[in-house]
């Protein structure tokens, strides 16, 4: 139950890092800069790293705790609804994104900003959730940095 108990952490830690960075990047940047950009940033970030370590759980946390799909799919629920309600608008999906710019929804520059806030998104929740599974604050952290 402790490796669960350092996984629930890891996620209230990256929604409440997302939601500093949110509040901090709409406090700074202009309207279009974060709308376009951060709010995507941060949005990529906080599911990517959510979808890391949860990727995580399901590949060994049956095999190394004996968690079941009940459990992972209970958690994986709270996931869904606490990303629903924390990612300000934000698509975080560069498919939404390439749709919004077919239909004539979005411009251009803004439709190549959401993207690479996307990408960048993504390269920095995997290099936190890395930096995460280094310290091997679990047995199936450890296993997992040893993959």
């Amino acid at each position: 139950m402790a490796g669960l108990n350092v996984s629930f952490s890891f996620f209230c830690a990256t929604f409440a890092l997302c939601q500093a960075a949110r509040r901090a990047a709409k406090a700074l940047l202009s309207g279009g800069a974060y709308a376009h950009f951060a709010r995507e940033v941060v949005g990529a970030a906080q599911l990517g790293a959510c979808c890391l370590e949860m990727g995580m759980l399901v590949e060994i946390g049956p095999w190394a705790r004996g968690f079941g799909p009940d459990l992972l799919l209970t958690l994986l629920f709270l996931l869904f609804l606490a990303h629903g309600a924390t990612l300000d608008g934000a698509s975080a999906n560069p498919t939404v994104s390439l749709q919004e710019f077919l239909l004539a929804e979005a411009s251009l520059p803004s439709t190549l900003l959401k993207l690479a806030g996307q990408a960048l998104g993504m390269q920095v929740a995997r290099a936190l959730t890395r930096l995460y599974w280094a310290w091997e604050l679990s047995d199936m952290h450890v296993l997992q940095h040893l993959m």
